[in-house]
């Protein structure tokens, strides 16, 4: 039998819960800001340093809470697709990855 402490057997990678505007979203307004909320109180540097929006666009990464942040911008050109991605590596204030 392996003792595992309870707090090592609890912690887990972080979780995006929520993005807005949606996945594969069309069609949205131009100034319409961009957020994510985790499931833990996040590593702000280590979540900004792996945030990218394509094509790339003049803007500021504002967190609400340890837990949300939303990207505010310029607005984006019409009839143009954007993707805003968040690079794996991302840790909580844990350190959990």
């Amino acid at each position: 039998m392996v003792a595992v402490p309870l707090a090592s057997a609890c912690q887990n990678a972080p979780q995006v819960l929520a993005i807005a505007p949606a996945r594969q979203a069309q069609q949205v307004p131009s100034n319409l800001e961009v957020t994510i909320r985790f499931d833990h109180d996040m590593d702000q540097a280590s979540v900004a340093a792996r945030f990218q929006v394509v094509p790339r666009t003049t803007g500021n990464l504002l967190w609400d809470s340890p837990r949300q942040l939303r990207f505010q911008h310029q607005p984006f050109l019409p009839d143009t697709d954007y993707r805003v991605s968040l690079e794996a590596g991302y840790r909580d204030s844990a350190g959990n990855v």
